[in-house]
């Protein structure tokens, strides 16, 4: 074989090898390249960074895709990758468009990736069924990008809120002249059931932050408790309630606030503790309390009798909220006859116990019209049973 043709062959080898070296390199190099483009916040950040970026939807709505990149660093997030989340990205095609019909949507479809780290096992009830009904996406009062301790979020807003809500000469006059209270008082709503997990704008998504105390339109005190009541469903779906409950929404009658109020919403642990603390005293079977017109009030509750009812475990100020606070009690209240003390009471079993839900029960549609029978007369007051109960 001469000479010249085994430089060919050697040539045409060597050729291959680089071929084969070139190609393997080319291989790892993108794989590379991909990776650090779309496996790191870095690389993400140095486009969404700019504050300029947007997206036109097709609704019309302007979608911002602008993060600030030290907001989301200091999250709860901020250690995680972008594709965590965004997992309907593609690093090899982006920035391809992708179809987003609106914001809303958008937020639901990302959100549905929380439940990945945030199993539904290990949510608190609320959440489990917020997850259940899926018409609430997490980022709707979450946030996306600068998600904060619950703690830390709730502790800046409730703080910045009561700087001035807890002025007591702070109230607004409304259009149809009722003056309406602006007041929280701040130990009372610190001890509530959302003193300490859910700050004010949870609620009071009618409120803009960024232009508050701009005033809002308020038609009525009614109106407006109607209004932010139906922000309670979006934490406590009507799916996940008591049947008991579930009757009162569905008549639509009685407002969440008109029995558990609005910034004092009982703890239930606290509602034991205070149940407790009424018992107390009002087990001793001491002399009865004399009335304006001479009648006899007799203040003893049996507690065995009473741990056995069904409101043993509402607690006593759900009936009694004339008693608001347990720091004022015993201040004596101002009743006047025994008759119109038990005809008081008896009007507030309506509130809870509505007439469509007792309507079901044999007689009680004839008995609830009939303003001659009151609920105490059958029921009795502190030692009333549940229903099929012995």
């Amino acid at each position: 074989m001469g000479k010249g043709f085994r430089y060919f062959f050697l040539g045409l080898f060597l050729s291959g090898v680089l071929l084969c070296l070139s190609f393997f390199l080319s291989l790892t190099f993108n794989k590379a390249l991909v990776a650090s483009s779309g496996g790191s916040n870095e690389d993400c950040l140095k486009c969404h960074r700019l504050e300029r970026l947007h997206k036109v939807l097709p609704n019309g709505e302007k979608m911002a895709l602008y993060v600030d990149p030290e907001g989301f660093k200091t999250s709860v997030h901020g250690s995680i990758d972008c594709l965590s989340c965004h997992a309907d990205i593609n690093v090899k095609e982006h920035p391809k468009p992708i179809k987003i019909s609106s914001k809303k949507e958008y937020r639901k479809k990302v959100s549905a990736n929380c439940v990945s780290c945030h199993v539904t096992e290990s949510l608190s009830p609320i959440h489990k069924n917020i997850v259940r009904e899926n018409k609430l996406s997490c980022a709707e009062c979450h946030g996306s990008h600068y998600i904060q301790p619950i703690k830390e979020e709730f502790n800046k807003v409730a703080k910045d809120c009561l700087k001035c809500h807890r002025l007591e000469r702070l109230h607004k006059v409304l259009p149809n002249g009722e003056k309406m209270a602006l007041y929280v008082e701040e130990k009372r709503f610190y001890q509530s059931a959302h003193g300490q997990k859910v700050h004010c704008l949870f609620c009071h998504q009618d409120i803009d932050k960024s232009t508050h105390p701009k005033p809002i339109k308020i038609e009525s005190r009614y109106a407006y408790s109607k209004e932010i009541n139906r922000n309670c469903l979006i934490c406590h779906p009507s799916s996940g309630l008591s049947s008991f409950h579930q009757n009162i929404v569905k008549e639509g009658k009685v407002l969440c606030s008109e029995c558990h109020t609005s910034h004092y919403v009982k703890n239930m642990k606290l509602v034991k503790k205070q149940t407790q603390e009424c018992i107390q005293c009002h087990k001793a079977e001491r002399s009865p309390k004399v009335l304006a017109n001479g009648d006899k009030m007799y203040l003893y509750v049996d507690p065995e009798k009473f741990a056995l009812t069904p409101h043993a475990k509402t607690g006593c100020f759900a009936c009694h909220y004339d008693i608001y606070n347990a720091d004022f009690h015993p201040k004596p209240l101002n009743i006047k006859s025994l008759k119109d003390y038990t005809k008081e009471m008896a009007s507030r079993c309506i509130k809870c116990h509505t007439y469509e839900s007792i309507s079901k029960h044999p007689g009680h549609a004839i008995v609830a019209k009939d303003k001659r029978f009151m609920c105490i007369d059958c029921h009795g007051y502190h030692t009333n049973i549940p229903v099929g109960g012995k």
